[in-house]
């Protein structure tokens, strides 16, 4: 019990570090990905603009995708 005690708070200030030097950057990257997906989604054919909501759900959507290629494929997320 005590050796997973200290493996928390090892993880604790992993996590703390992170939190102070990464995490801003990792935010900005992911509003920039994000930013560009809606600049580059083009409205369906037939159609004149694109709604805030539509933009909303592409914003969703990319971000989602990010997140998640981040966590099951890193290697092809860096």
């Amino acid at each position: 019990m005590e050796s997973d005690v200290l493996k928390k708070l090892e993880r604790q200030e992993y996590d703390k570090v992170y939190k102070e030097h990464y995490e801003a950057q990792d935010q900005g990257e992911l509003d920039k990905i994000v930013e560009d997906a809606i600049a580059n989604h083009m409205p369906a054919e037939g159609e004149e603009n694109v709604s805030e909501g539509e933009k909303g759900m592409v914003g969703h959507k990319s971000r989602f995708l990010r997140v998640l290629s981040t966590f099951y494929a890193p290697n092809q997320a860096a």
